[in-house]
């Protein structure tokens, strides 16, 4: 029948009803299999204000961005969206975690103690011997210090414990800290924020922004938990297969990074840091990766030679 439409034909009205029914139902089941992260909520954010909720929207189920919701959760937060200071916006990844948290509790609102923090302000917190790490994930833009309304903080410290997935932080008082670096745990007596020893780039880890990629789509990484600029690292990366270790050459750009010398180039700062760009190659088959980089020089024996990204799940 579309074949005769083509040709001047009419297409019956139920067929084009169908049609678009399977469309509707084909985008909806895409859009589900395409979920970013591997951890997600509602893409809202539900907020304890004086006079009740406030409910903010920040990605549909597919991915897509809601930036007026995400222009409000960043001043929520204490960050800045839109204004091209795109070293101080909240991260998705983060943001989608705390969807997730808040959906595993039947939508508890949130009360923040502290969400973003400019490098200067946390030095000040450290100065004043207050809990806040050097390279505290706060900075990232990736954690916050929450309370969730009627949960007690030792539940979630112990779910999110349980999920291996993140940094939590319990220190026996009403609120838990929670981020989205490294799978650790800590409490007040163990948090190690206390050291005033220069880490030199020893916690230095490499992020991409989704989870879940189509082959031949773009991929953009941020490094994090940097305490020293520039890092010296290589234009030629790799996908490593989860299960059999094949390799895969990615090769990153970055606009605002130092030229090309010998394969490699200079990151100068939070802000180059954060916008690592490449892209999935399309003969990478469908199965979970991860990306692999070797620097090209360390300024100290403290920092690893090289660094593994988070899991990513290349899609059929």
């Amino acid at each position: 029948m579309l074949s005769r439409a083509s040709k001047g034909g009419k297409v019956p009205e139920k067929i084009i009803k169908a049609l678009v029914i399977l469309l509707f139902m084909t985008r909806i089941a895409s859009a589900e299999a395409y979920a970013p992260f591997f951890l997600s909520g509602d893409g809202c954010l539900y907020f304890q204000k004086a006079k009740g909720v406030e409910k903010q929207c920040f990605m549909s189920p597919d991915g897509g961005i809601n930036d007026v919701g995400l222009k409000r959760i960043n001043q929520i937060f204490g960050a800045h969206y839109g204004d091209g200071v795109r070293s101080q916006n909240m991260s998705l990844r983060f943001l989608t975690f705390l969807s997730f948290l808040q959906g595993h509790y039947d939508r508890a609102p949130i009360k923040l103690l502290s969400g973003f923090r400019p490098p200067k302000y946390n030095q000040s917190l450290r100065d004043k011997g207050r809990l806040a790490a050097q390279t505290s994930m706060h900075i990232e833009g990736a954690a916050a210090d929450i309370i969730l309304a009627g949960v007690p903080s030792s539940e979630v410290y112990a779910f999110v414990k349980s999920l291996n997935c993140c940094g939590v932080g319990y220190y026996h008082g009403n609120a838990v800290h929670v981020d989205t670096g490294p799978a650790r745990y800590w409490d007040e007596t163990t948090s190690g924020t206390e050291s005033k020893e220069p880490q030199l780039n020893e916690k230095i880890i490499v992020q991409s922004t989704f989870d879940r990629y189509y082959p031949g789509s773009d991929i953009v990484f941020q490094l994090m938990r940097v305490t020293n600029y520039p890092v010296d690292m290589p234009v030629k990366w790799f996908l490593v297969h989860e299960n059999d270790g094949k390799l895969y050459p990615i090769i990153v750009q970055d606009e605002l990074a130092g030229e090309v010398v010998k394969g490699c180039r200079l990151i100068p700062n939070r802000v180059a840091a954060r916008q690592i760009l490449a892209a999935i190659p399309e003969t990478v088959p469908a199965g979970k990766y991860h990306a692999t980089l070797k620097f090209c020089s360390r300024i100290s024996d403290k920092m690893p030679e090289s660094i593994d990204s988070n899991v990513i799940e290349v899609l059929e």
